[in-house]
């Protein structure tokens, strides 16, 4: 498969450092649920990246990312991303997944 431009999704990675360095340093003490999801984004255009690089398309919707570069268990597929760079990622997920949707929102305001 050809190689696709990285530079795109590199270019929007490097938008999502900047605001969340902006965002941590005027408000140190708040909105740690945004600067989370900023995280996982950030992972998520240097995941695109990567595969971009690779000549592998791994989709736009999270459930298609996720699917691509870690396929089921029991699929006879193969991990697109090398098991660092998914470890990395599956982590933030985690994370963005546990901030967003599992824990009340009342304990981002005063940690």
């Amino acid at each position: 498969m050809p190689k696709l431009d990285p530079r795109p999704y590199q270019k929007q990675a490097q938008h999502n450092e900047r605001f969340h360095d902006n965002i941590c340093s005027s408000f140190p003490d708040d909105f740690f649920d945004w600067k989370i999801t900023i995280l996982f984004y950030i992972a998520i255009h240097h995941v695109k990246a990567l595969a971009n690089q690779l000549g592998i398309t791994i989709g736009e919707s999270h459930r298609a990312i996720n699917g691509n570069i870690k396929p089921p268990d029991d699929s006879p597929r193969k991990p697109t991303i090398t098991s660092i760079v998914l470890l990395k990622y599956l982590g933030i997920m985690g994370l963005w997944i546990e901030v967003m949707f599992l824990l009340p929102k009342t304990h981002f305001r005063k940690l």
